[in-house]
């Protein structure tokens, strides 16, 4: 549990990064957001 501000600022910072470039979502795939996105802009740019 987080004490003061800057402690629950660094938790919560930590929790959006695993969420946004490590976490698997069904809805892409069983991939992360942050490995999506590089795949998109692959496909992208390969188009």
């Amino acid at each position: 549990m987080a004490t003061s501000f800057e402690e629950a600022e660094k938790v919560i910072s930590a929790w959006i990064k695993y969420y946004n470039e490590e976490r698997m979502h069904s809805r892409l795939g069983y991939r992360s957001p942050k490995a999506y996105h590089q795949e998109f802009c692959l496909r992208k740019n390969a188009a």
